[in-house]
């Protein structure tokens, strides 16, 4: 089959105050394949890309060409009529962005002071993929689990300086890093046409050498989904999810606290000749709980929004 060829620029300049990084321009290329192939009751697929990047900085500062090369392997096996079991495993790289490379200066929208490294290489990561599902009939379920191993993983490390005004000093680095999960969805299908389904998912980030922990890492959660179709185009949901503390820090970074978090739904889905749509209205934070996102730079200072209601309307065409 055909090798398709992928290109991108991107300018990125920032001005005024935040003119944290020198103006770049960035061109990307890339040479994807991509193969399926089924026999019987398994499927195979393949995947391999070349990408070449260039990135033109002004002010002085030296330009920077990379490349990177990636391939994944997987395969679905359908054992049983309602059943698939799935394994992946991949080699892929990452090109480090012009902020990572040449930042150098506060950013007020994350409160840092971030310092690049023109430095910076490919980061090379190996994935171990694998998954059990069933998707059909009264019980429905899914589990998966991961294992991602980053060579030279690039990631901004808080230095521990504060320079004042709320800002944190952080620096772009490159270390060995390791990520393991699991995620999983048990579901039950009513003859009412209600449905209701547990979720759980965890996930842990750490620093191969001197066994730290990475920064931002989420926390565990654990949750249950209720969903009612009222008819065959207005359906109704409410989800409870319970986010764990999360207490596996990294070096200067704050615990914080676990949360209940409580939404609901109500979509409305319709069609005509050339157009789906779908109008919806969500309530999130219904009980007003005040909750912190550990993904966050800004967690320690600014909270989750409180109780709020969202209403918008979606097109497919």
């Amino acid at each position: 089959a055909p090798a398709p060829v992928g290109a991108a620029t991107d300018g990125f300049e920032a001005t005024g105050e935040e003119a944290y990084v020198p103006p770049t321009l960035t061109r990307n290329h890339g040479l994807f394949l991509l193969e399926e192939y089924t026999a019987g009751a398994w499927r195979y697929e393949i995947g391999l890309r070349h990408e070449w990047q260039d990135i033109d900085v002004s002010a002085g500062n030296p330009d920077r060409n990379h490349s990177a090369s990636s391939f994944s392997l997987g395969s679905m096996w359908q054992f049983h009529p309602q059943y698939r079991l799935r394994a992946s495993a991949s080699r892929s790289q990452r090109l480090p962005v012009a902020e990572e490379l040449h930042a150098n200066g506060p950013h007020a929208a994350s409160r840092t002071v971030e310092i690049g490294n023109p430095d910076l290489s490919e980061e090379t990561s190996y994935n171990i993929d694998l998954g059990l599902e069933k998707d059909t009939g009264r019980i429905t379920f899914s589990i998966a689990l991961f294992r991602n191993q980053i060579d030279d993983y690039i990631h901004g490390a808080d230095t521990g300086e504060r320079p004042g005004s709320g800002y944190r000093l952080i620096e772009y680095r490159q270390q060995d890093a390791v990520f393991h999960g699991a995620e999983g969805r048990l579901g039950y299908r009513f003859d009412s046409g209600f449905n209701v389904s547990l979720l759980a998912d965890h996930v842990r980030g750490k620093l191969r050498h001197g066994n730290g922990n990475l920064e931002r890492i989420p926390a565990d959660r654990l949750g249950i989904r209720l969903q009612h179709y009222l008819s065959d185009r207005l359906d109704a949901g409410l989800e409870l999810w319970r986010t764990k503390q999360q207490k596996r820090i990294a070096a200067h970074e704050n615990k914080t606290s676990g949360y209940s978090m409580l939404n609901a739904s109500l979509t409305y889905s319709g069609f005509t000749d050339d157009l789906n749509y779908q109008l919806y209205v969500r309530g999130e934070n219904l009980l007003n709980v005040k909750a912190r996102e550990h993904t966050s730079f800004i967690k320690d200072r600014v909270q989750l929004p409180g109780r709020n209601l969202i209403a918008g309307v979606r097109l497919d065409f």
